[in-house]
C-alpha cells in the first residue's frame, strides 16, 4: 500500500463502464450485468460462431506521433480463458497492436500501448475478443488515454472525461521529517509546461522574506 499520485489524463473511451453500448462484430453476444461478486457490473462477451467481439465508440481524431494506451479489466465466466485485446485506428497508416489475456474467474488489468506515426488517420479505439469460440468472457472499466502508461480508471458516459492532477500537500511533518537531515527520493518524468516551468517535487519552509 502507498500513496498515489497521477497526472492529469483524459478518458477518450464513451461508455467505459457500460460495454453492451460497445459496437458488437458479427455474432456476438452481449449481457450486461452478468458478474457477481468482484466482477459485479461487468459485461459479458460470447460469439458461438467465430472469434468476433466488441469494440469501443469512436473518440478522439489521431495527429502524427501521439502516444495512447488503452486498459481493461477481464475475467472469465467459470475456469481458465482467453481472451485478445487490440489497440486500433480508424482509417489509421500503422499496424494495429494486440495482446493475448489468460484469464481467470479474478478480475485482472490489461494494458496495451502504442505510438502512431505520420501516417495515423481517425480515431484510436479498442476492441476486445473472446479467445475461444462458445466460451463467455467478463469485461468492464475500459481506458483509453494520451500517454505510453496507463493511469486509474476515469469512468465515462457520453463524453470524455478528464481527470486533474493530483496534488498532495502535508502540514506535519512532525512524526517522520528529521530537519538534520535525510533523503528524497523521487523517481519520474517531468512533462512540459506551457508557462515554461517544469518541476517534478519541491519543498519549502511555507515562510516568505
Amino acid at each position: 500500500k502507498g500513496l498515489l499520485l497521477e497526472e492529469r489524463r483524459t478518458n477518450y473511451c464513451l461508455q467505459s463502464g457500460d460495454l453492451t453500448k460497445f459496437v458488437k462484430r458479427a455474432d456476438t453476444i452481449v449481457t450486461g450485468n452478468a458478474g457477481t461478486g468482484l466482477t459485479a457490473g461487468y459485461t459479458k462477451i460470447q460469439n458461438d460462431v467465430s472469434l468476433n467481439g466488441i469494440h469501443s465508440l469512436q473518440t478522439t481524431e489521431l495527429s502524427a506521433n501521439r502516444h495512447f494506451s488503452t486498459s481493461v479489466y477481464l475475467a472469465s465466466v467459470g475456469g481458465n480463458t482467453t481472451a485478445k485485446i487490440w489497440l486500433k485506428s480508424w482509417q489509421g497508416g500503422d499496424v494495429d497492436v494486440s495482446l493475448i489475456c489468460d484469464l481467470t474467474t479474478t478480475p485482472k488489468r490489461f494494458d496495451i500501448y502504442k505510438q502512431y506515426g505520420s501516417g495515423s488517420l481517425g480515431s484510436p479505439y479498442m476492441e476486445i475478443t473472446p479467445g475461444e469460440v462458445g466460451v463467455p468472457i467478463l469485461a468492464n472499466y475500459v481506458n483509453i488515454e494520451e500517454g505510453t502508461f496507463p493511469t486509474s480508471y476515469i469512468p465515462t458516459t457520453t463524453a470524455a472525461v478528464t481527470r486533474q492532477y493530483d496534488n498532495a500537500d502535508v502540514y506535519n511533518l512532525s512524526k517522520w521529517f528529521d530537519a538534520g537531515g535525510g533523503t528524497l527520493y523521487v523517481e519520474a518524468t517531468a512533462g512540459s509546461n506551457p508557462a515554461g516551468n517544469v518541476g517534478v517535487v519541491s519543498i519549502d519552509a511555507n515562510t516568505t522574506g
